[in-house]
């Protein structure tokens, strides 16, 4: 992802992109795209992360459920 899109975006967002691709990934019944699905997941979530890590006084919270 871009840095500029991405920090435009915010970390809310990328989690639900991230839920969205979890969901997606379950209902399909190809495994070739749940597995892009999921890293596409993991790569919303991690920049979330990242997003959240940069704000001054914020609390990263992991969630174990794109883990």
């Amino acid at each position: 992802m871009t840095e500029n899109l991405v920090t435009q975006l915010g970390p809310a967002y990328l989690r639900r992109q991230a839920e969205r691709c979890q969901r997606l990934s379950r209902s399909s019944m190809d495994l070739a795209t749940a597995r892009d699905l999921r890293l596409m997941s993991e790569e919303y979530f991690t920049e979330a992360l990242k997003l959240e890590a940069r704000r001054p006084g914020a609390v990263t919270q992991a969630s174990s459920k794109f883990r």
